[in-house]
């Protein structure tokens, strides 16, 4: 098993630009309401449901960072700051163990 010690917060500066990519070797499907994550590079998989569904579905649509804490703040009426915080911990997690990757828009600075 993979243990990853730290996660690497975004910092909020940089949020409105990170994206991410699906590596190529995951795959994923909806079982019962819940997606189920495979890395078939790592062995490594997740299921995921209710916020981190939705963090899923919106990576596999291409979202930023930022629209998915925009979205999420105002769909569950929290603090974008504290939305901010635990969508970058899953994200860093995904990342960490190989399900997706940073990719930086054209755009940033």
């Amino acid at each position: 098993t993979i243990h990853c010690d730290e996660y690497k917060f975004i910092s909020s500066l940089k949020v409105d630009y990170m994206k991410y990519e699906i590596n190529e070797l995951v795959s994923h499907t909806d079982v019962h309401g819940e997606i189920v994550l495979a890395n078939m590079e790592t062995g490594l998989y997740f299921t995921v449901g209710g916020s981190g569904k939705q963090i899923w579905v919106a990576l596999v649509k291409g979202e930023t960072a930022e629209n998915i804490i925009d979205t999420l703040a105002e769909r569950y009426q929290i603090d974008t700051q504290k939305v901010s915080k635990d969508v970058c911990e899953f994200l860093d997690h995904l990342e960490c163990h190989k399900f997706i990757q940073k990719v930086e828009e054209k755009n940033a600075t």
